[in-house]
């Protein structure tokens, strides 16, 4: 969705912490200049500003980057790229929403979705004690609308990781889900023969 020329012509937006919770369109959003140190995401026309995150789910991220790398070595050909924090997005302008989850995974040949972007096979969320609402319940609603065929929600806090996978279609789509703990390989019906288990994501992590 572009900018209209007289949402061009007014002064620039600039956001940061303090406006935590402001209403926003997708326009403004898009449009805004942001205050480095910070995250931003528009929830359904609300600004989220979120802290840069910390070290340990930094690592636990890095893990999901190495996950990727070793499914792509074994299965080469299928994954086109994959990303965090503002490398992937999640947008669905009608209902003023922009994610940006903390790892994707984009296929090869993958469709664009409302504004051009490639639509992500699988998003994943790091829980952290601040976005445990976030994560279990605004983003499982926000990833189901806008199409995404898998969504992990990868928690430390409770030592396991929750798949959801989207089932049926239209007015009757919603998210089946399986947990996995410890030493469960974790099973991914976008990523067929994945060998990873829940361990391998915390390896690391609380050096």
């Amino acid at each position: 969705m572009s900018i209209t020329p007289q949402e061009a012509a007014r002064p620039q937006l600039h956001i940061g912490p303090a406006d935590h919770g402001r209403p926003l369109t997708w326009a403004e959003f898009l449009a805004a200049e942001e205050e480095e140190g910070h995250r931003y995401e528009l929830a359904r026309g609300v600004l989220e500003v979120s802290d840069i995150p910390k070290p340990r789910h930094r690592r636990t991220v890095a893990n999901l980057f190495r996950l990727a790398a070793a499914y792509d070595r074994d299965h080469p050909g299928l994954i086109d790229y994959f990303g965090g924090g503002t490398e992937i997005r999640t947008a669905i302008p009608q209902i003023d929403l922009a994610r940006h989850p903390d790892f994707g995974i984009v296929f090869r040949n993958a469709p664009l979705d409302d504004v051009g972007d490639l639509r992500p096979v699988m998003v994943a969320e790091v829980v952290s004690p601040s976005s445990k609402t976030r994560d279990y319940q605004a983003k499982r609603r926000d990833y189901l609308d806008y199409g995404i065929p898998e969504y992990w929600i990868v928690d430390s806090l409770h030592g396991q990781v929750t798949v959801l996978v989207r089932q049926g279609e239209g007015t009757n789509v919603t998210w089946s889900e399986r947990v996995f703990r410890g030493n469960d390989v974790i099973e991914s019906p976008s990523l067929p023969g994945l060998t990873a288990t829940v361990a391998d994501l915390w390896k690391g992590v609380a050096d």
